[in-house]
């Protein structure tokens, strides 16, 4: 999926970048540009177009790296979920 953004919507009016490059998504992800096109083509990560230059938004980035999080944790089954509850019970204790 690929909107459209223009210049001026990569930052927001205080200067905070709200799309970045495909470079600086794998940077901060930790893997390989190639990783995050295959992410894009695979539908995992959606992208933006700002002018001609493909971009992802903070918040989509954020979006994933949530997803796996609820992802991995679902894995585990439900005793790991009983395990969990358990835990963060004692730690409120």
């Amino acid at each position: 999926m690929c909107m459209s953004l223009t210049r001026n919507d990569a930052y927001d009016g205080q200067g905070e970048v709200l799309a970045v490059t495909v470079a600086e998504a794998a940077r901060r992800l930790g893997v390989s540009r190639t990783t995050v096109y295959e992410l894009v083509g695979q539908g995992k990560i959606r992208r933006v177009r700002v002018g001609n230059s493909p971009r992802i938004t903070v918040a989509e980035l954020k979006r994933f790296v949530e997803a796996l999080e609820f992802e991995n944790f679902d894995s585990f089954g439900p005793e790991s979920d009983e395990a969990t509850r358990q835990h963060l019970r004692s730690v409120d204790d």
